[in-house]
């Protein structure tokens, strides 16, 4: 069975220097997210969980999956991924989630065929069911979310920032 692509489109608002000084850790990038699924039942942005934004900035995915293929724009200016990382957001040990760049469907991770081709980045996304958690509620819950951050470099200058995300996959 193929799993759908599903086009994310990332449009810089306010692009921050990663290694600029800030009271509050890393400064984040400002962004707003669009997504284009060919079923949007199956893969759609939500305010999710633990999002701190008011807008919708949470991909929820659901069962069978998805290959999510990640594209980065803004006014001027090309953007192009040069890393990604995931995170558990409800603080289940371990936190990270480790990704891998085979194409296969894995046991131990919902992030796989990872490719990074000029300003895309592709990965496929496939939700790993009845996965423990320490968070409240529904054990396991219905739904697991990741929070994940990637980084991105401007091409006019090379500097690099931060875009920080969550999907949810259904549990």
């Amino acid at each position: 069975m193929s799993l759908p692509f599903v086009d994310v489109a990332f449009t810089v608002t306010n692009f921050r220097n990663v290694l600029a000084a800030s009271p509050n850790g890393a400064p984040l990038t400002d962004h707003a997210m669009t997504v284009v699924s060919p079923d949007p039942k199956k893969v759609f942005l939500h305010r999710g969980m633990y999002a701190k934004s008011p807008l919708p900035t949470t991909i929820r995915v659901m069962a069978p999956g998805a290959v999510l293929k990640f594209t980065f724009v803004g006014p001027g200016e090309i953007y192009h991924p040069v890393g990604i990382s995931f995170e558990r957001a409800d603080g289940t040990v371990p936190t990270a989630v480790l990704w891998d760049s085979y194409p296969a469907a894995s046991l131990t991770t919902p992030f796989t065929g990872l490719a990074i081709t000029g300003a895309t980045l592709q990965f496929t996304v496939t939700p790993l069911r009845g996965l423990a958690t320490t968070a409240p509620g529904p054990n396991p819950p219905p739904y697991v979310t990741y929070k994940f951050s990637v980084s991105i470099q401007r091409q006019s200058d090379q500097v690099i920032g931060i875009i920080d995300p969550e999907i949810e996959n259904e549990n």
